[in-house]
């Protein structure tokens, strides 16, 4: 048989490290400069990002306001970390919220997929953001400022750094049968959610990133290779 490469049209666009988010667009005119926009706040904090390395997990949330009432915390709640001074210096600092997550159903979209992931590291899941209001010596009280998803008790928080959100141009021309470029190529491995449709907006992660010279704001053609009888 003969092996046959069709480009679909897709554009994939770099937001930090391992996360990407995929962009689907369809054949237009070039896109004018006024096009472009930025990402936005939920794709550039809220993609989630696969960790070569395990995160230093040992600052938590331990619990929040009623919480024998409620169990997940949102926008203005009052929770509460499971160690203070010592481990936080100052009030006021603010944390990113994170969930190690795994796919229960493993599921493979295509052959090694899982053991590729296991590969790459672990999957972080960015749940939201937080700011330390007061710090205790075995305890501290924070306030949540953003969410991705609900911060829920046992959820991982580590400093908080800011992201350039990269500019996405809405109107860019993608031909479909363009020849191979002898660029940089990787696998998309997962979705978010490990989602296996993707469209418009959704986040995806590669298997490649800063060693094979990806950087922030580049774009990708994504190919789905197929096997055709003579």
């Amino acid at each position: 048989c003969m092996t046959w490469k069709f480009a679909l049209a897709i554009l994939v666009i770099v937001v930090g490290g391992r996360p990407v988010a995929a962009l689907a667009q369809q054949p237009a005119r070039p896109a004018p400069a006024q096009e472009a926009q930025t990402a936005g706040y939920n794709v550039t904090y809220c993609a989630g990002f696969i960790s070569e390395n395990p995160l230093n997990e040992g600052l938590r949330v331990a619990a929040g306001e009623e919480s024998g009432a409620k169990t997940q915390f949102v926008s203005g709640d009052i929770v509460y970390l499971n160690v203070g001074a010592g481990w936080i210096v100052n009030p006021g600092g603010e944390y990113a919220v994170l969930r190690r997550v795994q796919d229960m159903v493993r599921r493979e979209v295509f052959p090694g997929q899982y053991l590729r992931l296991l590969q790459l590291g672990l999957m972080y899941q960015e749940v939201g953001r937080l700011r330390v209001n007061m710090v205790r010596p075995g305890s501290a009280t924070a306030t949540v400022l953003h969410t991705c998803d609900a911060v829920s008790v046992g959820d991982v928080c580590i400093p908080f750094n800011t992201k350039q959100e990269p500019l996405i141009q809405t109107g860019r021309r993608l031909d479909m049968f363009a020849p191979p470029s002898g660029k940089t190529t990787g696998t998309i491995v997962a979705g978010k959610g490990f989602t296996m449709l993707l469209g418009q907006r959704d986040v995806v992660y590669l298997d490649i990133g800063g060693k094979e010279g990806v950087t922030l704001g580049q774009y990708y053609r994504v190919y789905r290779p197929f096997d055709r009888p003579n």
